[in-house]
């Protein structure tokens, strides 16, 4: 078992890299812990996140399950020439948009119902010249703070 505590801190890009990728080749033949507050560290080199608070663990699951961790079903999407508001909105799948400004939209819809598609076609047809469509991803650093801030509500709740 090999620990390592902040192995990146103060080192240059190249060096960061080469630690990244001496962490991934030596979790191939042992375990390796690394603690970290950098997330992106997490993101780069772990299988597995355990989210330790006032010493408790709090959290443990794949690094691949905690990235869907409260995941939003939803996109960002530029249009050149947008249309009203309520005609997005109106779109069969879409649950809720919210504008960005006066190009860019935030669209949610169910995980089941994707109004991408439709979206699509809507607006080739009607000349809203499609910029980016780019599906919502939550940060790492976003579902630390959701995980860690549900713990202390329930910490809370029993106090």
């Amino acid at each position: 078992m090999i620990v390592l505590d902040e192995p990146t801190v103060g080192l240059d890009p190249a060096q960061i890299r080469d630690i990244r990728r001496l962490i991934r080749e030596l979790g191939n033949t042992s375990s390796v812990i690394l603690s970290t507050h950098l997330l992106s560290e997490v993101k780069n080199v772990c299988d597995r996140v355990e989210i330790m608070q006032h010493g408790k663990l709090i959290y443990g699951d794949t690094s691949a399950r905690m990235q869907n961790y409260g995941q939003v079903s939803g996109f960002t999407l530029t249009l050149h020439n947008p249309p009203a508001l309520s005609e997005l909105q109106n779109l069969p799948g879409v649950s809720e948009v919210e504008q960005l400004s006066a190009t860019q939209f935030r669209i949610l819809h169910p995980a089941d119902n994707n109004p991408s598609g439709i979206l699509l076609s809507q607006a080739a047809q009607l000349g809203w010249q499609l910029e980016q469509l780019t599906p919502l991803q939550t940060s790492l650093e976003d579902i630390f703070v959701q995980i860690t801030g549900e713990q202390e509500a329930v910490k809370g709740e029993t106090e």
